[in-house]
Parts: C-alpha cells; structure tokens; sequence
C-alpha cells in the first residue's frame, strides 16, 4: 500500500504538508506552517495570495482560502 501526500497550492506554488497516516492535528499543524511560509515568498505576501487549496491524490482540489480582493 502507498502512502498518499496532501499537498497545498498557493498562487501555483505546491508543497507536501503531510501523509494520510498522520493525525488531522497534524496534518492542520503542517497546513498552517506550510501556507505561511508559501504566502511570504510571494512579492506582497498575503496581499497578493487569491487562493489556497488541499489536495489528496486522485481527489479534486478542495479550497481551505479564497480572496475576492485585488491583487496587488
């Protein structure tokens, strides 16, 4: 059995935030951490992010972040 990756996508960036065998704590704990650091590599930080999504493989993208303000 293979262990699936969850994976978040901030402004077309991605990075692996946990494994489905890790607690929903963890996995959030990792998310959080993950997102922050996503959204202060981009020029203008959080001002410029419109959206965050979590995805498990073979799943669609589920949005956890929407923006409906203007983009810096």
């Amino acid at each position: 059995m293979t262990l699936q990756s969850v994976i978040i996508t901030v402004m077309y960036r991605q990075m692996t935030v946990g494994k489905l065998s890790q607690t929903t704590e963890q996995v959030t704990e990792n998310i959080l951490c993950c997102i922050e650091k996503l959204a202060s590599s981009l020029p203008g930080g959080w001002n410029n992010v419109r959206s965050a999504h979590v995805k498990v493989q073979d799943t669609p993208a589920v949005p956890i972040y929407v923006s409906f303000g203007m983009i810096h």
